[in-house]
């Protein structure tokens, strides 16, 4: 069975559960993803090396998503760019981060993969360097906290980080974006450096109620980690 049989048939039996047909489709691929690129990862190793080969990887696994992709990236043992978590200071008293982590390469092209074509996506994602990304959080009172979103990512040259910029703005504009409940969004970018900032905005409970900072702020946000780089 080949790769893109595997994601078919996966994709089929997911739409065709009722929780599944209703589940947005970057949580889909999330999910199927993992299986069928691992799928893929061994089929390559056995194609090269035989039953020996992935023997050998259950040893010593791939490092980074980009590894798991790229063949001569595993061979290559080729690092993560170290990025450093976004720093929420720039966004004032109060704020901590709550959550920090990384997409990896596959996280990159799973987001872009729902904003455009298959190919394109994972041309884009392939010149990932490293990244790190922030959930930061700040209590209000009353039941209500405050929520921004961070996403600091570096790509291996200027040329990747064109394609990257190109899906963004055509997905984002090129300006800063005033959203009523979720706040502003905006992106950045210097050299091989994107920022990706979204909100504050306010939740009561589960519940967004509205946006809790001005485009300003967020491209202040924006600008800060670009700096601190």
């Amino acid at each position: 069975m080949s790769e893109s049989a595997l994601a078919k048939l996966f994709a089929i039996s997911t739409a065709l559960t009722e929780v599944g047909a209703t589940t947005p489709h970057v949580l889909q691929n999330e999910l199927v993803s993992p299986y069928v690129d691992g799928f893929a990862l061994v089929q390559a190793l056995r194609r090269r090396g035989g039953w020996g080969a992935v023997d050998e990887i259950w040893r010593k696994p791939p490092e980074t998503t980009e590894q798991l992709l790229h063949l001569d990236k595993l061979d290559a043992r080729e690092p993560a760019i170290a990025i450093a978590a976004p720093s929420v200071d720039s966004l004032g008293a109060g704020w901590s981060a709550a959550l920090d982590d990384a997409m990896g390469e596959e996280g990159l092209r799973l987001i872009f993969d729902d904003w455009a074509s298959g190919p394109r996506a994972k041309a884009a994602a392939a010149g990932w360097g490293g990244d790190r990304y922030v959930v930061a959080r700040r209590d209000a009172g009353a039941g209500r906290r405050e929520i921004a979103f961070a996403w600091h990512l570096r790509m291996d040259t200027r040329v990747d980080a064109d394609e990257v910029a190109a899906i963004l703005g055509e997905r984002m504009g090129k300006t800063c974006r005033s959203r009523a409940d979720l706040g502003p969004i905006v992106w950045k970018r210097k050299a091989r450096d994107l920022v990706i900032v979204a909100g504050p905005y306010a939740r009561e409970g589960q519940k967004a109620v509205g946006a809790a900072a001005t485009c300003a702020q967020a491209s202040s946000f924006a600008d800060a980690i670009l700096t601190k780089r």
